[in-house]
């Protein structure tokens, strides 16, 4: 019926206001683009089974297709570059961001702490490799360890806030105590690291 109406010249929007289904309407080659201009909305166009970057090519936002029920692997396939910089007030966790193809820094930039992405089980290196301060991977609860394997130093894990013990348990090189030597109260070195 709907075939036999569109071949008859009528228009997505009249089959729309007629009460014709996205699904019934993309089943006679209506595009995504078709029927965002007759009216219908991103949730109806999912029902229909057109994917996100469709919709996308048809002009919707990363927040509509969100709302729709769009995976955020469904947004980053279908290359909302703002979805991984707003993933945040979209409500995706950094995992999320991350799997739809946000980077470490594009995490960064929108404004996710190095707690939340230690929680989400991102590395120090990553964090690192994205330039969050080692301050904030302190404060996130990363331990000397994971931060020596990170490629930090220990100088700056001391300045930091790292105990010259922790520093000592994570590897770094202790030196002989005396006059001359760099250690620092318990023996470990904080101008090498191992």
């Amino acid at each position: 019926m709907v075939a036999d109406l569109k071949a008859g010249g009528y228009g997505a929007g009249d089959l729309r206001t007629a009460g014709f289904s996205a699904p019934a309407m993309r089943s006679t080659g209506y595009t995504a683009s078709d029927l965002t201009e007759a009216g219908y909305t991103a949730a109806e166009l999912k029902g229909a089974v057109y994917t996100a970057s469709e919709l996308k090519s048809a002009g919707f936002l990363a927040s509509q297709l969100r709302a729709a029920g769009y995976s955020s692997t469904d947004l980053g396939f279908a290359g909302y570059t703002e979805f991984v910089v707003q993933g945040r007030s979209l409500g995706y966790t950094p995992a999320d961001v991350a799997r739809a193809g946000g980077t470490t820094a594009a995490l960064l930039e929108a404004g996710y702490s190095a707690l939340e992405l230690r929680i989400a089980g991102f590395t120090a290196s990553e964090l690192k490799t994205a330039f969050y301060p080692a301050s904030d991977l302190r404060a996130a609860g990363y331990t000397a360890s994971e931060m020596k394997a990170a490629g930090y130093t220990a100088s700056g894990l001391r300045s930091d806030g790292y105990g010259a013990s922790e520093l000592f348990q994570a590897g770094y090189a202790p030196f002989p105590k005396g006059p001359g030597c760099p250690s620092d109260v318990e023996g470990v070195s904080v101008a090498t690291s191992a």
